[in-house]
């Protein structure tokens, strides 16, 4: 029977997924009966149109049940499960575990996945936009472990190579404060500003900029990236928490839209950075 095609997802599962079906001329329901107990139609719909993300085992067995290639099953189990990961550490001493290059890698991958990332932090400048001073700075403050600190800023550079493939998109949303916080030397700071305003000109990449004294229509309390309509990354003190329950997503994209309304772009945004460069360059001697 000719698969009914539904809205398909952006990300690499998503359209993978839905491939495979119509490549098997699968209804949805003939698909869930297949793959077995704890299918349904609305389950793998959900799947291929990116509201819901698989668990790895659902879509190993998924896949093994539609015939797929091993090298491609494998795949779909990674994407799953570098969605679904959380980390935790044992206690705050270990925060840098979130911070090393196995976890920059695998948010890499998430990220060049994705159609569309949005991001807000609201302490520290957002990964994608560091420059390598600020993320030595950064990383400074979580360990002396040099080795580590160097592998851990070559892994977030890889990470950054998505900013220059125009078929990916970012928004990012800042506060005033946060460009305020003189992370390592008014000199670091300065460099990495200028980097922001540079950044914030690429055709793919908007730049916010919530102004000082902007009233408040939204208090989040930890940084978020949120990767299409799939997955949110929020930032906590011990770690990482993955969210992949649609009615979370729907509240951090309701949140993300509020910072959104809050912040300036553009020219404003890049005045809003000028002003506090200006402040760096005076007391840096520049």
């Amino acid at each position: 029977m000719p698969a009914r095609r539904t809205q398909v997802g952006h990300d690499e599962l998503s359209r993978t997924l839905a491939k495979l079906r119509d490549d098997a001329h699968l209804s949805g329901a003939a698909a869930a009966r297949l793959a077995g107990d704890g299918f349904s139609q609305s389950k793998i719909s959900r799947w291929e149109s990116g509201r819901l993300v698989p668990s790895p085992e659902d879509v190993g067995q998924y896949a093994a049940a539609l015939g797929t290639p091993t090298t491609v099953r494998q795949r779909l189990v990674t994407l799953a499960r570098d969605a679904h990961a959380s980390h935790k550490a044992a206690a705050p001493a270990r925060i840098a575990l979130t911070r090393t290059p196995g976890y920059q890698a695998r948010v890499g991958r998430i990220e060049a996945d994705s159609e569309h990332v949005a991001t807000f932090h609201p302490v520290v400048i957002p990964g994608l936009l560091q420059t390598t001073a600020y993320m030595r700075a950064i990383f400074e403050t979580m360990t002396d472990n040099r080795e580590l600190i160097e592998s851990t800023i070559i892994a977030r550079h890889e990470r950054q190579q998505p900013l220059n493939d125009e078929t990916h998109r970012f928004t990012m949303v800042i506060h005033a404060g946060t460009l305020a916080w003189c992370v390592s030397s008014p000199t670091v700071m300065l460099e990495q500003l200028e980097h922001l305003a540079h950044i914030s000109r690429r055709s793919n990449v908007r730049v916010g900029v919530v102004p000082w004294g902007a009233p408040a229509t939204a208090l989040p309390q930890s940084g978020f990236d949120i990767y299409d309509e799939r997955l949110v990354i929020v930032g906590q003190l011990a770690g990482a928490a993955h969210i992949t329950d649609p009615r979370d997503i729907r509240a951090y994209l309701e949140l993300m839209r509020q910072l959104e309304d809050m912040a300036v772009f553009n020219s404003q945004a890049r005045a809003e950075m000028g002003t506090i460069a200006d402040v760096y360059r005076a007391r840096s001697g520049a």
